[in-house]
């Protein structure tokens, strides 16, 4: 009797082990319904106004695939835009507190005929390291840290059978303090940089394009990409100190910027303002979103800012090319090019100071003779509003010390004694016989290089290629090419 009642005991837990063993997989799946909501709520919130939606998800273990996904515009903008684009999330884990970490997103490989001489290839499209928040209104800083890596590369663009344009790499990097899933994130760091970007013009139908190139040396080149940038999100204080662009035989162009007041709470205004502006636009009345735009700027501060450019050779070479075609020397060409410059930022109804004017005279004369390096600053004595600069604006003759402006050539800066040997004014046309031997070439039909007619090349122009100096440019010409041979 006795061991009836221990088997009858025995059989219903049995049969509940094998219920739990067998239903135990479902209950442990990932919730590919829970994670595409989660993650499209981000996305939609990074795209001021713009729903996305994800199609039918396929999970194996924990990877998570959709099937293309919906773009839908706001109200009154347009038909939703479909495609059957591939989204792979791999290493897909959820959190105790309902947000979901991801190892890595894979984009297909793009390969597409963009007409009939162009094909584009793109590989290894991936963003790593994801983090979606568990929030039902994910914020602006959510959307900031969405992933902390990502890679693009190769690349490549093949024109007429050349490939034009070829990049091996591009990635990003993304640093986050404490953490990227804190709560208390407190600052984001990120830098980007290209690997093996390179310019193929030989292929190029643009006969005259083609000559230019060769004439510059510029048929082939290459160049790298750099971004760096620090965000602290309290006092929205953002320095991006580089994003740039260097070509090999060319020179590299830099620019940088250093704000406060960026942060979340005017990103999100700003957000609303964008959205404001959409909805009202059909209706023609974009006042409120024009009133608010405006309120969220003054919250901008500007500390510093700068364009610099340094040069590789080819200004010299630009030089010897438009004298040689204006019939002149590289001096007189130079001082032509100066004597115009009045007029450039004038044209026909002044308003920049003639101090200004002289400065930026002088500074193009001091580059143009010398060119290595040529930099525009913005450096104001305390950190400048909006209001502030729109004011500074509205009184040009003090414009200048308002914003911190500073020319530098060579890294030096120009002086007002420099600037004020420049005359700041206009040459007198050629035809009432007052002009100056520097401005006997000042008209544009003579001194400005003529695009539309190229120099003569030959086959030897071909050696350009290797940064070789064109023999118009004479011994002095080989010489500056010599000081930047970087």
């Amino acid at each position: 009797m006795g061991k009836i009642v221990r088997v009858s005991l025995l059989r219903p837990l049995a049969l509940s082990t094998v219920l739990l063993m067998a239903t135990a997989p479902a209950a442990l799946a990932l919730d590919a319904q829970d994670f595409a909501s989660k993650i499209t709520k981000i996305w939609s919130s990074s795209a001021a106004g713009i729903t996305i939606t994800l199609g039918p998800a396929t999970v194996s273990g924990n990877d998570v695939s959709f099937a293309g996904f919906t773009v839908s515009a706001p109200q009154g903008g347009g038909e939703p835009l479909s495609n059957t684009i591939k989204l792979d999330f791999s290493g897909v884990a959820e959190q105790p507190d309902g947000s979901y970490t991801a190892d890595a997103l894979t984009l297909p490989d793009v390969d597409t005929s963009l007409d009939e001489k162009s094909h584009l290839s793109i590989k290894d499209i991936a963003l790593h390291h994801l983090f979606i928040p568990s929030g039902k209104a994910p914020s602006i800083v959510d959307g900031s840290r969405l992933f902390a890596d990502a890679s693009i590369g190769p690349l490549s663009l093949t024109v007429a059978g050349v490939e034009a344009v070829k990049l091996d790499g591009l990635t990003v990097n993304n640093g986050f303090k404490p953490s990227q899933s804190d709560a208390s994130l407190a600052e984001i760091s990120s830098t980007g940089s290209t690997s093996g970007l390179s310019f193929d013009m030989s292929g190029s139908t643009d006969k005259e394009a083609l000559a230019q190139a060769k004439a510059l040396g510029l048929v082939t080149t290459t160049g790298k990409m750099l971004e760096t940038v620090d965000w602290t999100l309290s006092d929205g204080h953002l320095n991006l100190s580089e994003l740039s662009l260097g070509l090999d035989k060319v020179g590299k162009l830099k620019f940088a910027v250093d704000i406060t007041g960026y942060t979340p709470q005017f990103l999100q205004t700003l957000s609303k303002a964008a959205q404001t502006m959409s909805a009202s636009a059909n209706s023609g009345n974009t006042q409120a979103a024009t009133a608010m735009l405006l309120a969220s700027l003054q919250s901008i501060f500007l500390n510093s800012a700068s364009v610099r450019y340094d040069d590789a050779a080819i200004t010299t070479k630009l030089l010897d090319i438009g004298a040689k075609q204006a019939g002149t020397d590289r001096p007189t060409f130079i001082s032509a090019l100066v004597s115009q410059i009045p007029a450039q930022m004038n044209g026909d109804d002044p308003q920049v100071p003639v101090q200004m004017v002289q400065t930026v005279q002088a500074a193009m004369r001091a580059y143009l003779t010398d060119p290595h390096s040529f930099e525009v600053k913005l450096a104001p004595k305390a950190p400048l509003g909006v209001l502030g600069m729109v004011a500074a604006f509205m009184a040009p003759n003090s414009v200048a010390d308002q914003v911190g402006l500073k020319i530098l050539v060579n890294d030096k800066e120009i002086t007002p004694e420099e600037a004020s040997k420049e005359t700041g004014v206009a040459p007198p046309s050629s035809g009432d016989g007052s002009s100056s031997p520097d401005d006997s070439s000042s008209n544009d039909s003579s001194a400005a290089p003529d695009d539309s007619n190229p120099p003569a090349t030959s086959g030897d122009d071909e050696t350009d290629n290797n940064g070789a100096s064109d023999d118009s440019s004479g011994g002095d010409n080989s010489r500056l090419d010599s000081k930047h041979n970087h």
